[in-house]
């Protein structure tokens, strides 16, 4: 598996993760551990289909096409894996002599259009072969090896007539048992009913005629000259997949098509395969970088025509990927002039913080007389790996002087397959890519280097970005359980129990000083297969970590780990990450090194460019290990010429879910009161009663005879309180309270009334109040 290939399935993991994690929790096994990761019984065709993962749909970010991935081992028909009408797919013929298996459903009377895209494959071979199969997954309807241009050796199936429904096979292998392919596109488009027909006059973009919604319509091309052009409406990101069948009927009469799409800075971008035997077709990609109406272009290669030139022409739209969190950042050192003289330019760009790349665009605009003199590199800032990755060198034409260019692993075809380079989303050549920086952290300061290594041209650098997409690491764990180590270890205390054996073996254990490996992920030490030079020749190496148990864990179960690495060629050195039970049963592959030499000449003079995958983060689901005693292995083998820096290995942990600890609710305990058994007795209270004696008053009277009042004095009687208790229980004898009877005695003596002296003045009543209180 590819190194981005392994990207893309992190990203698919996320989704299948949390629709698996809702089932179950991790806890202690109950059982003894399942069969091998990769192992599955013989089934028949029908119920053994693979499901293919996707990257999980979340926030859409304009970029390359969403790739589904092959499900080894897919070697059978009985194995095969699913592959969905209007998609494409990403797989590898490797090792050498793998057969691939895809199997997808269609009815009696559908037209089948399937190609194979093989240009960016770095093992200089793209020579693939394409069988379409009946439902007994033997019977061949139609083969192709040829008919495809990207590369000049991949295939193209087109307007296979399907005659019962049914599932079908396409089997896919290169076309000799040496070689391989690494890796490959698969476009399969089933078309249903029937087509539109053309419509005349169409020969130009103002008279294009618009395709259904179908993508699919029914032409000729009738006389000399004649050209048809269709138009097509697509979404910045969206690719498009045309596919060409140049004899419908099946009759053996045939023709030369030319198939393309526009415009690109003024340009129609055309395919071509001289193939002039039936069954012929074409087929052509590409991502497009800005949303708009664009034109399929559709004519003879001779430029004549005739009645017999018919053609079934299908366009399939394949929605762009899509990622959880993408920022871009514009770099401000700009405009800078690209001399006339060889040199090189530099331009640099600084992202803040430090998001973790899941995937990284470039973008960038520039103006050049001679843009095949260009050679352009990017370097990642230092505290994140400093490692340095190649974009592109020598591409385009002189006699397009100005890029517009997206670069991005996931787009539909490798930058410098066509004269233009402009509106396009484009892979980086196939010697590089940009998923070598994948898993690294991005804060710090980027540069863009532009070697010109030709005199008399030159040219301005308009603008440059970076587009940093960040996916949570899939690391998932259901409600009510949360990620535990069960293994640890950053190697700077100790070489965490790893050992290593195998011939020509420098597995090292100490602080990387030979360049492009010369740090560590954290700290300072790290395992490399030579801390201060390369790794040998011939070498066939092995590290191996110490045996994890996981007897007490059900799963989900994650390996983290981080790496940094440069390799030639996975044509003649190999490297590969594994997870095997201990003694090495039931391998499952983590990790596959796939891609071109990592060093290049860059410039003029000729500059070699130490290429190499930055300390980046990698994960994978290893919960087909439940229950099992697990191993981690770090393979790299080597060939008699060309070493260079190897594969360095830091920071490894295997976490597994554990469900959490439940609180368990206090319950409150009352104690009775017991009462004493000693009685209470009341206390009785005696009112009194205090006599008041009366003040007498002296009235006044005017020509009167006073009469004596006689004040009286009213004794107060109280009112007794009869006190009661009530009896507490329990009491021995209740307790009867004896009312208390209060006495009263009147005031001794009466007042004695003092008579009064009549004034002179008389007064005919008098009034006298008295008060007794």
């Amino acid at each position: 598996m590819p190194h981005y290939r392994f990207r893309l399935l992190m990203g698919a993991l996320v989704g299948l993760f949390i629709a698996a994690l809702g089932s179950a929790a991790a806890q202690p096994a109950a059982s003894a551990g399942p069969a091998s990761p990769n192992a599955g019984p013989a089934h028949t065709p029908l119920d053994s289909v693979r499901m293919i993962a996707q990257r999980a749909p979340s926030a859409l970010s304009p970029a390359g096409q969403a790739l589904a991935l092959e499900r080894e081992p897919n070697n059978t028909a009985a194995t095969a894996t699913l592959l969905s009408s209007g998609g494409v797919l990403e797989g590898s013929i490797n090792p050498t002599a793998d057969i691939d298996f895809f199997t997808f459903r269609a009815d009696a009377g559908d037209r089948i259009y399937a190609a194979t895209m093989t240009s960016f494959s770095p093992d200089d071979t793209s020579d693939s072969m394409i069988e379409l199969r009946g439902p007994n997954g033997v019977t061949v309807l139609e083969m192709d090896e040829d008919d495809g241009t990207f590369g000049g050796l991949a295939s193209s199936i087109a307007g296979t007539l399907i005659p019962t429904t049914g599932m079908y096979f396409l089997r896919v292998v290169h076309s000799t048992s040496s070689d391989q392919i690494r890796p490959y596109r698969l476009y399969l488009q089933v078309q249903r009913g029937s087509p539109q027909v053309e419509v005349e006059p169409n020969d130009t973009t103002g008279t294009a005629q618009p395709l259904s919604n179908a993508g699919w319509v029914a032409g000729s091309i009738a006389v000399a000259g004649d050209v048809d052009r269709y138009a097509l409406t697509l979404t910045a990101g969206e690719s498009v997949f045309l596919s060409l069948d140049a004899d419908p009927e099946r009759d053996a009469s045939t023709w030369n098509p030319r198939l393309g799409l526009g415009n690109f800075n003024s340009t129609t971008l055309l395919v071509n395969d001289a193939n002039t035997v039936s069954p012929n077709s074409e087929a052509f990609f590409l991502t497009v970088k800005a949303s708009g109406t664009y034109f399929i272009y559709v004519n003879a290669a001779t430029n004549t025509g005739a009645a017999t030139f018919t053609y079934q022409l299908s366009a399939t739209v394949v929605p762009a990927a899509s990622q959880a969190t993408c920022t871009t950042y514009t770099s401000t050192d700009l405009p800078k002039a690209l001399g006339a003289e060889p040199g090189l330019t530099v331009s640099t760009l600084t992202i803040p913080g430090t998001p973790r790349i899941s995937d990284l665009k470039v973008s960038l605009a520039l103006t050049h007389t001679s843009m095949p003199d260009l050679d352009v590199s990017l370097t990642a800032p230092p505290a994140a790996g400093g490692n340095t990755v190649g974009l592109f060198s020598d591409i385009g034409s002189p006699a397009q002087s100005v890029m517009d260019l997206t670069l991005d692993d996931a787009a539909a075809l490798p930058v410098g397959l066509h004269a233009a380079v402009s509106g396009m989303i484009a892979q980086p050549e196939a010697s590089y890519r940009l998923g070598w920086f994948d898993g690294q952290n991005a804060g710090g300061t980027w540069t863009l280097t532009l070697y010109d290594d030709a005199a008399l041209n030159g040219g301005r650098l308009l603008s440059w970005s970076l587009t940093v997409c960040s996916d949570p690491p899939p690391t998932v764990c259901p409600a009510g359980s949360s990620l535990t180590p069960v293994y640890s270890s950053n190697f700077e205390a100790t070489d965490g129990g790893f050992t290593s054996s195998g011939a020509a073996n420098e597995w090292e254990w100490g602080t990387p000083s030979y360049a492009p490996i010369s740090t560590s992920n954290s700290g300072t030490k790290a395992w490399v297969t030579d801390l201060d030079n390369t790794y040998n020749a011939n070498a066939d190496q092995n590290l191996l970590s110490p045996a994890i148990n996981l007897s007490t864990y059900s799963g989900p179960i994650y390996v983290a780990w981080a790496q940094k690495y440069q390799i030639e060629n996975a044509s003649y050195d190999r490297a590969f990450v594994e997870a095997r039970q201990v003694g090495g049963a039931t391998p499952q592959r983590l990790w596959e090194w796939a891609g071109a030499t990592m060093t290049d000449g860059f410039g003029n003079p000729t500059v070699e460019i130490q290429e190499s995958a930055g300390w980046g983060m990698h994960y994978a689901d290893l919960s087909g290990f439940a229950g099992q005693q697990l191993q981690l292995r770090f393979h790299l083998d080597s060939e008699s010429s060309l070493n260079l820096g190897g594969l360095a290995i830091d920071d490894v942990t295997v976490s597994a879910c554990v469900l959490e600890p439940t609180s368990t609710p206090v319950t409150p305990t009352a104690t009775p009161v017991t009462p004493s058994a000693t009685p209470i007795t009341p206390t009785a209270v005696t009112p009194t009663a205090t006599a008041v004696t009366p003040t007498p008053v002296t009235p006044t009277a005017t020509s009167l005879t006073p009469t004596p009042v006689t004040p009286s004095a009213t004794p107060i009687t109280p009112t007794p309180m009869t006190p009661s208790a009530t009896p507490v229980t329990p009491s021995a004898t209740p307790i009867t309270p004896t009312p208390v009877t209060p006495s009263a005695t009147p005031p001794t003596g009466s007042p004695t009334p003092t008579p009064v002296t009549p004034s002179a003045t008389a007064t005919t009543t008098a009034t006298a109040t008295v008060t007794t209180t």
